[in-house]
């Protein structure tokens, strides 16, 4: 509990360093280390698959749940802005419908809720429930992306380079009667 505090105290000051200092984006903006939003917080580390922490971030943010259809629209920003089209990620941005920030109270609890989860103390779906909002959309993505690094584990590659899966091998219901066997999920 100290070591919260004490993460919690320094949030605390380097938010005030950030806001006077750092360049403030009211949208969100890739850069090269990944989408920023206020006093320049990074929202997901360039290449990780961090859609709950994102979605998390952006809902503490502006205060209410944000929707996971947005991700597909951010998800096209990025890839414009690995092409080099920044208008066009820039339009991705804006068909979120995610208004920009009015205040700056949004962008501090982003600092401190992305501090948070970067410090390991909460999951995106337990900072949702702190403040108070509506973490089911953030609770699914976080179990998809669970499924899916276990999903990978499981896999190999063959000699070929190409990507094979070993999934168990089952009998199917009616397959059992006709001594037939598949392999299925």
């Amino acid at each position: 509990m100290k070591r919260f505090r004490q993460t919690i105290a320094t949030l605390e000051r380097t938010w005030a360093a950030e806001a006077r200092n750092a360049p403030f984006y009211p949208f969100v903006t890739w850069t090269a280390e990944g989408p920023r939003l206020g006093a320049a917080t990074v929202l997901a580390r360039k290449g990780a698959p961090e859609e709950a922490r994102l979605l998390a971030l952006l809902s503490v943010a502006y205060g209410f749940p944000v929707p996971a259809k947005v991700l597909k629209h951010l998800a096209w920003a990025e890839a414009e802005f690995d092409r080099g089209d920044f208008a066009k990620s820039a339009m991705h941005v804006a068909l979120t419908g995610i208004s920009a920030f009015a205040g700056r109270e949004g962008a501090r609890r982003l600092h401190i809720a992305a501090g948070i989860l970067d410090e390991g103390f909460l999951t995106p779906t337990a900072v949702l429930k702190a403040c108070g909002l509506d973490g089911g959309e953030v609770e699914t993505l976080a179990n998809i992306t669970k499924t899916s690094r276990a999903f990978l584990r499981a896999t190999r590659t063959e000699a070929s380079g190409r990507p094979t899966v070993s999934l168990p091998r089952r009998t199917a219901p009616l397959a059992g009667k006709m001594g037939a066997t598949t392999t299925w999920l």
